[in-house]
C-alpha cells in the first residue's frame, strides 16, 4: 500500500508555536489474512466475496470486495485464472484486477499464488503527541498491488 503523508507539526516555543509542514511518502507491507467465500461455476468461472482488514501503528482499515474470475485449465489439477474485483474500502470505491495460478493438491484442497492490484483513495487524518510535540496527519491511502498465496478448501 502506498502512503503519502502531509504531517503539521505544531512546535511550541517561548515565542509562539512553529507550524512546519512535512510530506513523504512511503510503501507499507502487511501479512493480513482474507477471507473469500464463493462458486465455482462450470469449472471455468469463479465468483466469490472477499475481505480483508489491514492494520499499521497509525490505522486500521477494511475492504470488502466482489470477485469474478475466468479459470483456465491446462491440466486436470492445474489452471490459470484472470479476473475483476469491485467492492468498498471506508465508504469509498474501490476496484481492479487479479490473475495467478491455482494447483489442486487434494480433491478438496487447492494451492492459489497469485497477483493483486486495486485502485482507491482514502484521506485518514491523524492526531496526536510524539516527544512532547503535537502533530496533525493527513494520509493518503492510495492504490496497492499484492502477490500472494493461499489455500482453498472447496467443499
Amino acid at each position: 500500500k502506498k502512503i503519502t503523508n502531509n504531517i503539521k507539526l505544531n512546535i511550541t516555543t517561548p515565542f509562539g508555536t512553529i507550524v512546519k509542514n512535512i510530506n513523504y511518502d512511503e510503501t507499507i507491507k502487511d501479512k493480513a489474512p482474507e477471507l473469500k467465500i464463493g462458486l465455482i461455476l462450470n469449472n471455468i468461472f469463479r465468483v466469490y466475496l472477499s475481505a480483508v482488514e489491514y492494520k499499521t501503528e497509525l490505522f486500521k482499515i477494511k475492504i470488502i470486495t466482489g470477485n469474478y474470475e475466468y479459470l483456465i485449465p491446462i491440466t486436470d489439477n492445474f489452471r490459470f485464472f484472470a479476473g475483476t474485483h469491485l467492492g468498498v474500502f471506508e465508504n469509498n470505491m474501490i476496484y481492479g484486477a487479479q490473475a495467478g495460478t491455482i494447483f489442486d493438491i487434494t480433491k478438496n484442497i487447492e494451492l492459489e499464488i497469485g497477483r493483486l492490484y486495486s485502485k482507491y483513495k482514502k484521506d485518514v487524518e491523524i492526531n496526536g503527541y510524539k516527544n512532547g510535540f503535537e502533530y496533525k496527519d493527513t494520509i493518503a491511502i492510495k492504490n496497492s498491488s499484492s502477490i500472494y498465496t493461499g489455500l482453498n478448501f472447496k467443499f
